[in-house]
């Protein structure tokens, strides 16, 4: 009877051992799982940031390509304006010269007469 409660008591032990040892395995396995996904969350803030930056980069490019065209076309406008301008300056030169001849002969026939 002894040895029977000595069996049955190293029986419940070594259950208990093992049950033990299936605990602290599914705690080592949580715990890798929750270090696992922290790591994943950190990849994934890491290439947001990443991402955020690339777009931010790309944007400011843009953003100094489109400035860089606006310029060049103001540029255009005013050569356009100023040569339009020192047109129409040339044809009053010329309107102004027609002008002042046609007051000069007439000032010269009132003057004869």
């Amino acid at each position: 009877m002894l040895a029977r409660a000595r069996e049955e008591a190293e029986r419940v032990l070594a259950g208990a051992q093992a049950d033990i040892e299936e605990r602290l395995e599914e705690r080592g396995l949580l715990k890798e799982a929750e270090e696992k996904s922290r790591e994943l969350v950190r990849q994934a803030e890491d290439r947001a940031s990443a991402l955020i930056k690339e777009a931010e980069e790309r944007a400011e490019a843009k953003l100094g390509e489109a400035e860089s065209q606006a310029r060049g076309q103001m540029d255009e406008a005013d050569r356009y304006a100023l040569e339009m301008l020192r047109k129409l300056q040339a044809q009053l030169a010329s309107f102004e010269a027609s002008v002042r001849a046609g007051v000069e002969t007439l000032e010269k026939r009132l003057t004869e007469s």
